[in-house]
């Protein structure tokens, strides 16, 4: 039983990862405000890191997250896995705090598309907020 338990352990870090993939930008495109007009902005490039579902996330329903690189909140929440839904071998999430905002990761071609719509059409106290909307292509590989 010992010896069981104590192969149980040294693989427990080996399955820990087992479903967390960094993804990092290729591309990125949208708009950005100034002077009072919206122009083609370009951006810098951003990491991402899906993971199975943190205590917050899954009190949300999701069963993966998408976290930027380095942050402990994270940007996408994902209701579905994998096997899941309409679009099996599709990551499908959408926005943590901005629910139109969304992520979409295909496991067979390690392609993800990423989308940030803030900005545009919101306001806060009748003016236009200055978020930038964009979107980002790029690929994940499994850690």
């Amino acid at each position: 039983m010992k010896k069981i338990l104590a192969g149980l352990l040294l693989i427990a870090p080996l399955t820990a990862n087992a479903d967390n993939w960094l993804c990092i930008v290729d591309k990125s495109t949208g708009f950005k405000l100034e002077n009072g007009t919206w122009e083609i902005g370009n951006f810098n490039p951003d990491k991402y890191l899906i993971k199975p579902a943190d205590k917050v996330s899954s009190s949300a329903g999701a069963l993966y997250q998408v976290n930027s690189f380095g942050s402990e909140l994270p940007e996408y929440i994902c209701p579905t896995g994998f096997e899941d839904g309409e679009y099996k071998g599709i990551l499908d999430c959408r926005g943590f705090a901005i629910r139109g905002d969304t992520f979409k990761f295909n496991l067979t071609t390690g392609h993800f598309l990423s989308t940030y719509t803030s900005g545009y059409v919101h306001t806060s106290k009748g003016k236009i907020v200055d978020d930038n909307p964009a979107i980002q292509i790029g690929k994940c590989s499994k850690l």
